[in-house]
């Protein structure tokens, strides 16, 4: 078995299956990339912090929930971030609303996108939450 297989993902916790298959294969492709080790590279060499403030998992969940806020809000528009197809739409992309959200990783400071005609209701992030919701399980 080579290095990499043996690391591989292949179940949850104590041989469960509660991670979800996609989300074993999103692993299992960083791990062949070898981003994983890359990142617990700086964790030992560079002193990277991974939990709290400034920390690697923190910034993750930033990273992975603002793209997913992008992504809600091209949906509900109808349209990608300077696609053609929205010049002449009744509702566009205006600009953003900071939000800071309680996660067990972390506080996360978010860049929550919004709309013009202020219709846009977020799924991932709703609006006036602080803290994260069930997802962070």
């Amino acid at each position: 078995m080579s290095e990499p297989d043996a690391q591989r993902c292949d179940a949850g916790p104590l041989g469960s299956s509660s991670v979800e298959p996609s989300a074993r294969q999103a692993v299992n492709e960083m791990l062949d990339a070898g981003l994983l080790d890359a990142v617990l590279g700086k964790v030992d060499q560079e002193g990277l912090a991974l939990p709290g403030q400034g920390g690697f998992l923190p910034e993750l969940v930033k990273a992975v929930l603002e793209r997913g806020l992008t992504t809600e809000l091209s949906d509900h528009l109808g349209y990608e971030k300077g696609d053609p197809a929205g010049r002449g739409s009744p509702n566009a992309r205006n600009g953003t609303s900071d939000k800071t959200l309680a996660t067990e990783a972390g506080e996360v400071d978010l860049r929550v996108p919004r709309d013009r005609a202020g219709s846009f209701e977020p799924r991932l992030v709703p609006k006036g939450s602080r803290r994260a919701g069930g997802w962070m399980r």
